[in-house]
């Protein structure tokens, strides 16, 4: 089983994540809005503040997409939030 893909993916008030029926994952925010079109053997759920992702079957390739998927859901929701930010550190 997917570590990753297991753990929900948690957004607060400010962040509208809805699920279309083509299995898009859309996530809107303060700053920008966000579409993820996921593969047919993943499909997600928002229960109370969390998406929840689920899977079909336990095919290898399946368990590295559940959670790629996770991954890609929370790199979006932190997108809408708190947008991109670079931090470079200087040594010398």
């Amino acid at each position: 089983m997917s570590r990753i893909g297991k753990n929900p993916v948690s957004f607060d008030s400010k962040v509208n994540v809805s699920i279309t029926p083509k299995n898009e994952v859309i996530v809107k925010g303060a700053k920008t809005s966000m579409t993820i079109a996921m593969r047919p053997e993943i499909q997600a759920k928002v229960e109370a503040g969390q998406v929840v992702l689920t899977r079909k079957n336990d095919a290898k390739e399946t368990k590295a997409l559940h959670g790629l998927y996770r991954s890609l859901v929370k790199n979006a929701v932190v997108g809408v939030t708190e947008g991109f930010t670079r931090s470079l550190t200087l040594q010398g």
